[in-house]
């Protein structure tokens, strides 16, 4: 819903400001602007492309969540990468706050994993790049205090035919009054 809002606006695209990368919140008139497919895609091309299949625990996997913790932090996020053992190996999720943001805000996920033999783009690493975007839009505006952005690792199915393991793991982080809000 709200890439449709974002999408049909006028305004040429945003960048993150320089004031907004230091954390400053820009008032309302300055805030949200166009939504860029031209950065979502570059996105979506080096999650599937550049990096490709992002199996959970997989060196994939965890190039995708530097990747994506790197993202949040040049847009001036705070950010927290959630480690948890799954699969006998370790996975991530990739957790993004704006300075100053509610403790309990709403929560926008994506997971960034893929299934073997596919790169994953056209879920997985689309889901993703909807998440930077919109973080790129709300960076610096009142409208980030309310959001946190998560890519969630280990979502599809594992050796251990488990799934959904990484927002299961973010949900069993998050203190009582956190879990009530959910």
């Amino acid at each position: 819903m709200s890439l449709a809002l974002l999408a049909g606006c006028a305004e040429p695209p945003r960048t993150v400001t320089a004031a907004a990368s230091q954390g400053v919140r820009m008032s309302t008139a300055e805030s949200i602007g166009t939504f860029s497919k031209k950065q979502a895609m570059k996105d979506v091309r080096h999650l599937a492309g550049d990096i490709g299949v992002r199996v959970r625990t997989s060196s994939a996997e965890k190039k995708a969540t530097r990747y994506i913790a790197r993202r949040f932090r040049s847009m001036g996020y705070n950010v927290n990468v959630q480690k948890f053992h799954v699969d006998d190996g370790v996975s991530h999720n990739v957790v993004a706050w704006w300075p100053g943001s509610r403790r309990y805000p709403l929560i926008v996920g994506g997971h960034m994993d893929s299934v073997p033999d596919s790169p994953g783009a056209n879920d997985n690493a689309s889901g993703v790049a909807v998440i930077l975007e919109n973080a790129r839009l709300y960076a610096g505006t009142e409208q980030a205090e309310w959001v946190r952005f998560v890519a969630f690792g280990s979502e599809e199915y594992g050796t251990d035919d488990h799934h959904h393991v990484g927002s299961e793991k973010f949900v069993k982080r998050l203190r009582g009054k956190g879990r009530r809000r959910l």
